[in-house]
């Protein structure tokens, strides 16, 4: 499935950004799980939530 992308400083900034359904999915989870907040990402909630979605290591 191919999508157009935009990251922030491209030239081409006026040009909308086309999200796949499991896209759009996932940023819908982070807005329920923020109760409609818009947090900054900080160091500590970035590291927070690659802890939640890292696989799960056993101490053995």
């Amino acid at each position: 499935m191919s999508r157009d992308t935009m990251r922030p400083g491209a030239a081409d900034d006026d040009k909308p950004i086309t999200l796949t359904r499991n896209e759009a999915f996932w940023i819908e989870v982070i807005r329920m799980a923020s109760h409609d907040a818009d947090p900054a990402p900080t160091l500590a909630l970035v590291q927070k939530l690659r802890l939640l979605f890292s696989p799960c290591r056993s101490s053995s």
